[in-house]
């Protein structure tokens, strides 16, 4: 009986092809856990799971739960049938292993683990994933996500010449291993996360995409702000999309244009999402400016009393433009977030919905005012 498990291991992880491709489980599958060492059996039993996942959250990204289920179904149909997956199927598992977002999977997984009370060692995914189907796994590969079998890197680098940026040589003012004529910041040492583009494994070391890597940039979420120290970093009234990105392609991590430090800027936080609209309860929402009970007049379908009632509890309020109170509705009126002189560029006539005439904003600009 032991030898036919084996046998079967065997023959499952040939038929998934699910890592680089001469993968041999060493320890029976029933011993594997994804919250154990750090070792190759292990990550690859944390890996099937990262794959199937992505397999079915690529299936159906509304119902990736029932499309798990479905496609558990079709697998252990085709094995049993005759110990193989059909074309289909692998193509499936093979475009899965290609999208996994392997460090946000680890960190998410972490964080779960964590919030539980349970030990957060996980083994490394990298060890067993070969995302550009190269026949090298992540970890020992100089372009994970390009196929490179070859491992050509010209410049000695550690960078594949595949997927390296900077072929070309030249001084290196901050010691940091990228030439000054490809470095996101040739005077400040970063080399790390990786200055290559696309980021791999985590997030870009220029996040915003502007050329300016984060070390430089004091504006690391906003595009093509951030040259000048303590700049403005974005519009409040602009949507998220136009003035913030997010940490990578297919991140969790979002970032809202929000006041910064004393509100004398605005910056791109990050911030939980907030679905509160416009004259609603502020409680639980971290993304969207808020007025003191009694700064903005109620919306008349909310009862007296209730925590949407803004005559008494912190509302939800607009941005808006000096000079146009129509968005403000319900006699509220566009108060200057800022005093006269005291707005960065471009912010000038920025205001924010409040009751001008009594209440906590009478007399007084929106930063001062605001929750």
């Amino acid at each position: 009986m032991a030898d036919a498990l084996a046998q079967a291991e065997a023959e499952a992880v040939l038929a998934l092809g699910v890592g680089k491709p001469d993968l041999v489980l060493s320890a029976p599958a029933s011993s594997l856990s994804v919250t154990g060492l750090d070792t190759l059996d292990n990550a690859y039993i944390f890996a099937i799971s990262a794959v199937l996942s992505q397999a079915a959250d690529l299936r159906s990204p509304e119902e990736p739960e029932p499309a798990l289920q479905d496609l558990l179904n079709s697998l252990a149909d085709d094995l049993a049938d005759d110990g193989q997956i059909d074309a289909k199927l692998r193509d499936e598992l093979r475009a899965a292993e290609a999208a996994v977002p392997v460090d946000q999977v680890t960190q998410d997984l972490t964080k779960f683990l964590k919030s539980q009370g349970l030990s957060a060692a996980l083994p490394n995914l990298h060890r067993v994933i070969d995302q550009d189907h190269d026949g090298l796994a992540n970890i020992d590969d100089n372009c994970a996500l390009i196929a490179n079998p070859d491992q050509a890197d010209g410049d000695d680098d550690g960078i594949g010449d595949a997927c390296d940026t900077c072929l070309e040589g030249g001084e290196d003012s901050d010691a940091d291993g990228y030439p000054d004529v490809c470095d996101n910041c040739p005077d400040v040492h970063n080399p790390e996360p990786p200055q290559e583009e696309p980021p791999q494994f985590s997030p870009s070391s220029d996040i915003d995409g502007d050329g300016l890597g984060n070390a430089c940039d004091s504006c690391p979420n906003s595009p093509k702000t951030g040259a000048i120290a303590g700049e403005n970093c974005c519009d409040p009234r602009d949507s998220d999309a136009s003035s913030c990105v997010r940490d990578w392609q297919g991140s969790t991590i979002f970032y809202t244009c929000s006041p910064g430090a004393n509100a004398a800027r605005f910056e791109c936080r990050f911030a939980s999402r907030c679905s509160a609209e416009y004259r609603e309860s502020c409680i639980g929402c971290g993304s969207k400016v808020c007025m003191p009970g009694g700064a903005l007049i109620p919306n008349p379908n909310c009862t007296p009393g209730s925590s949407c009632d803004c005559s008494e509890y912190s509302c939800v309020s607009k941005w808006c433009t000096v000079g146009d109170d129509a968005p403000c509705e319900d006699g509220n009126t566009c108060i200057p977030w800022y005093h006269e002189g005291e707005a960065p560029a471009g912010l000038e006539d920025l205001g924010v919905c409040a009751l001008a005439e009594s209440g906590p904003c009478k007399g007084s600009v929106g930063r001062e005012c605001a929750a």
